[in-house]
């Protein structure tokens, strides 16, 4: 019942519009040698860590209620 109000409350917020238009404009305009340097330079793989710290971090105050 709490993860469907959660789950409904997520769906209701709207992504900002920078965020809606995302990264693919940007590494679209790169030329492919530079693709290619950031593919190789592990660009994915930190994008993910930060992303999976910014939720945690979320998570934490969100099931604590701001207390850390």
């Amino acid at each position: 019942m709490a993860l469907d109000v959660t789950a409904f409350l997520f769906e209701q917020l709207s992504p900002p519009e920078f965020a809606a238009v995302g990264l693919q404009g940007l590494f679209n305009a790169l030329p492919d040698s530079v693709i290619y340097f950031l593919g190789q330079s592990g660009l994915s793989e930190g994008l993910s860590i930060l992303g999976g710290a910014y939720v945690f971090r979320l998570m934490r105050k969100l099931f604590t209620f701001g207390i850390w």
